[in-house]
């Protein structure tokens, strides 16, 4: 079997010669799902020179056109050969799989909206090495921010086991900071670790010897509580999405050019987001131990200096986690716009001081997004529920000259986001 592809642009041809049987089905397979990766999901699979085709090779047929549909692209199987025809006639497949070659082209960019909008509430945007679309959700509330804690306390090895906080976080909350699921504080001080929540679904890195990322969802009665140390939690509803992917296919957006669109957008207003985005290599760190654990209380109280921060926080010197699917949770702001109270929280996440903020990871298995609109709640819970749960980061920019990691990088996906008003 040989396979090549040509690029119209909003649609790939991929043209395949030979037998698909059982011996290439699955290479074909491979090829198409890396092509998706990349961003192609609309697909017209010709079948012209396809001389054979066994019930393997109708299973990759069957299974991509199920993977593009529901993520709302598009794959086809055009100008099959006499041989081929006559199997999918057979198999009653014609009528599912088989379309003129035009049927690919995008008719409207919009018409996966599933929304009502004027013009005037969808922008798109191609410069810095983007191209996207940004929604006007019709908010006008800002979102609503409560601050647990203080970050201040865990650099300087003050906090203590009766400083716990508990949240609850239920569908209507987004938080992230140092803290454990479930328990009481007494039960959870030695896995004190990264968390985040979004919407009634919550992730955890525990610390110590409990290093498996763990999560909990809202069900019926049931509400994800964590005890934490500290934490950002706000609340309400988004004033705005925007869908994000690298203006040449395959290409890597900087996580600095995806916040800094977000920030453009809201007219440099502090704000607070969820990221769901396909990966191209994460930056960031995690506890190894709890600052709350027994082994701690003893440790060299200059936790994050060097040497002793090696002990500490665990940390890859490259970026990791490519070729996933990450949902993120952050607080992001212009410095001269950032209020004071939010200072402490924030930390340079661009080249420049003046990009500053505080964002949580978690990191799941693998697939691809639908394109056009996306809702929130069914987006993170499909995650959640059909995906495992890998790590939960603290994502940093790594700015140092020569050895630095530098800065996350996603490939596509997509933010929702609003300005942050008052302080609770």
């Amino acid at each position: 079997m040989k396979v090549s592809w040509n690029d119209h642009g909003d649609w790939l041809e991929i043209r395949v010669s030979g037998l698909l049987d059982n011996d290439s089905a699955e290479p074909l397979s491979q090829q198409m799902n890396e092509l998706i990766r990349g961003g192609h999901h609309r697909l017209m699979l010709n079948l012209s020179d396809v001389s054979y085709l066994s019930s393997a090779g109708i299973s990759t047929l069957l299974k991509t056109h199920k993977q593009l549909v529901a993520i709302r692209g598009f794959f086809a199987v055009c100008e099959p050969s006499l041989a081929v025809a006559e199997v999918l006639r057979l198999t009653r497949l014609d009528q599912i799989l088989v379309r003129d070659a035009d049927a690919a082209q995008v008719r409207n960019p919009y018409s996966s909206t599933m929304l009502v909008m004027s013009a005037d509430d969808i922008t798109t945007f191609a410069d810095d090495g983007v191209r996207g679309t940004t929604y006007s959700l019709g908010v006008s509330e800002p979102l609503r921010l409560k601050r647990h804690g203080d970050p201040q306390r865990l650099k300087e090895r003050a906090v203590s086991v009766g400083e716990g906080n508990v949240l609850n976080c239920d569908k209507n909350s987004f938080a992230l900071g140092l803290g454990a699921l479930g328990g009481d504080l007494a039960e959870s001080h030695d896995r004190m670790g990264e968390f985040l929540a979004i919407g009634g679904a919550t992730a955890h890195q525990p610390t110590g010897g409990h290093r498996a990322a763990d999560f909990q969802m809202e069900v019926g009665d049931f509400v994800p509580q964590v005890q934490a140390l500290y934490a950002l939690q706000f609340s309400g509803e988004f004033s705005h999405l925007m869908r994000f992917r690298g203006r040449q296919e395959s290409a890597r957006v900087p996580l600095s050019v995806i916040l800094q669109k977000m920030l453009t957008a809201l007219n440099g207003s502090t704000l607070g987001f969820v990221l769901v985005g396909e990966s191209a290599g994460l930056v960031g760190t995690s506890l190894k131990r709890s600052p709350l654990s027994d082994s701690s209380a003893e440790a060299d109280r200059g936790m994050f200096e060097h040497p002793s921060v090696r002990d500490w926080l665990s940390y890859a010197p490259e970026r990791v986690h490519d070729r996933t699917l990450v949902a993120c949770v952050g607080v992001i702001g212009n410095s001269a716009k950032v209020p004071s109270s939010l200072r402490p929280w924030l930390r340079p996440l661009g080249v420049e001081d003046s990009l500053q903020g505080h964002v949580h990871a978690g990191v799941f298995g693998y697939r691809p997004l639908k394109r056009g609109f996306l809702e929130l709640a069914s987006t993170v819970r499909a995650m959640f529920e059909s995906e495992s749960l890998q790590a939960v980061l603290h994502l940093l920019h790594d700015r140092r000259s020569i050895t630095g990691a530098g800065e996350s990088e996603f490939t596509g996906g997509a933010c929702w986001f609003g300005a942050i008003g008052s302080e609770e």
